[in-house]
């Protein structure tokens, strides 16, 4: 690996006349080769710079080394999220995406020309700073969730608990809730219309006593004043007694008048209390199967959701679970903070190595010459460019004369043969003359 024997190959090199005729150009080995092509460096400018060998093969083993590692962070967050599914997936995506990183690295290492002025390369790579910190943040985060991997599921696990006893709770009220409901309607099923008639019932009977009352009353009384017990004081069916008699005997016909109304309306009140509470009961047995199929669906619901809960299916093991466990519960730990944040440190300086290393290196012979290759292409292109503009002016210039001289020879043989036709049309006018003469001196004649 590294410089081999020099091969003496003059004007074999993409600079041109820019490169001594007697350059030498040295052999590279392989992997030489192949982490200078990783820094984006010209080979076949490079092979005549061994000094520069070292150089560039550091960069691009850094830039190489780069892709690497976001390729092993990409695979391993795409295989967190498609957590138990094949491993091909995971493999090309990181794949991808650290050829991606690679490629992009090599881009702008090889854009960054060194002009000597660290201020000025600095601006061109300031871009790639910001970019940087964005990729760092990216795949250090599945490392750091790998890191502190037992402390997130210890967590998850808690979080886990506390959820299974959360749904537990929560059915355990909507089966209530759902039991006292369908007793409460089964209740209120025909109960106003039964609390009426027990109502009237109760007046009924009210009125039912009070009128034995009144009578047993009049009975008392009268049975005092005519033994001389009370009232007057007088033995006997007197007055006072034949009165008392006579108010019995009306309270007697009110409750033998009202009697049977009263027993009747009571009878049937209970006989439609009675039909009442079978239909209620009915009722009761239809809303109790009702809600005893609420409930079984209540409980189905539960077990479903507890045993998505115990398989992780509805929480807890997914990239975003740990991610929000990390952020909001352990990097209010100090330790658990200054890590991360070391580690996120860590990844944008690897993404920010190739710039860097970009920066650092001193500018060298190679730099040199690839910065007189491009602008002698730069010359030859201004002078193309002027070349072709002279020329285009010449054959404008020769494309005006030809067109004047055509313009000149056009008019000339216009005049000729305005010339001519004026000839013809004058020699036809005199003769047209002479003949007429001639016609007149014949008449003469």
């Amino acid at each position: 690996m590294g410089i081999t024997h020099p091969t003496s190959q003059p004007n074999q090199n993409t600079s041109g006349d820019l490169l001594r005729e007697d350059s030498t150009m040295y052999s590279m080995s392989g992997v030489y080769r192949f982490f200078c092509w990783c820094s984006g460096a010209n080979i076949n400018v490079l092979r005549y710079f061994p000094t520069e060998y070292n150089k560039y093969f550091g960069t691009g083993s850094i830039v190489f080394m780069t892709g690497l590692f976001a390729s092993v962070s990409a695979s391993y967050a795409i295989s967190t999220v498609f957590k138990g599914q094949s491993i091909i997936f995971p493999i090309i995506t990181g794949l991808v995406w650290g050829m991606f990183i690679f490629f992009l690295d090599r881009y702008l290492v090889a854009s960054m020309q060194k002009s000597g002025s660290f201020i000025r390369e600095l601006g061109v790579a300031s871009p790639r700073f910001v970019l940087a910190l964005l990729i760092a943040v990216t795949i250090a985060r599945p490392l750091e969730l790998r890191i502190f991997k037992s402390e997130i599921q210890q967590v998850l696990e808690d979080d886990k608990e506390k959820m299974l006893l959360d749904t537990r709770e929560e059915y355990r009220l909507r089966i209530g809730q759902e039991r006292e409901r369908a007793n409460a309607e089964g209740q209120a099923r025909g109960n106003s219309e039964i609390t009426r008639l027990q109502a009237d019932n109760e007046l009924y009977r009210t009125l039912r006593s009070e009128s034995n009352a009144a009578v047993q009353a009049a009975v008392e009384a009268v049975q005092c004043e005519c033994n001389g017990t009370c009232g007057t004081g007088k033995y006997g069916r007197g007055p006072a007694c034949k009165k008392l008699e006579e108010e019995l005997a009306r309270v007697r016909a009110e409750r033998e008048a009202n009697l049977p109304k009263w027993n009747r309306v009571i009878t049937q009140n209970e006989v439609q209390i009675e039909e009442l509470e079978e239909q209620r009961k009915t009722a009761m047995i239809i809303i109790q199967q009702q809600s005893d199929s609420i409930i079984v669906d209540l409980e189905r619901q539960r077990d479903a959701r507890l045993d998505a809960i115990e398989s992780g299916e509805a929480f807890a093991e997914s990239l975003l679970a740990q991610n929000t466990v990390l952020h909001e519960d352990l990097m209010k730990r100090s330790g658990v903070r200054w890590m991360v944040i070391l580690i996120t440190l860590l990844f944008v300086t690897l993404e920010c190595a190739p710039i860097l290393a970009k920066l650092m290196v001193p500018k060298g012979p190679y730099d040199d010459a690839m910065s007189d290759i491009e602008e002698s292409l730069r010359y030859e292109s201004r002078q193309r460019r002027f070349l072709a503009k002279q020329e285009s002016m010449l054959n404008k210039g020769m494309i005006i004369d030809l067109s004047n001289s055509q313009k000149a020879i056009l008019r000339k043989k216009i005049r000729q043969w305005t010339d001519d036709e004026l000839s013809k049309a004058e020699r036809k006018e005199e003769d047209r003359d002479y003949e007429t003469e001639d016609g007149n001196d014949d008449t003469t004649e």
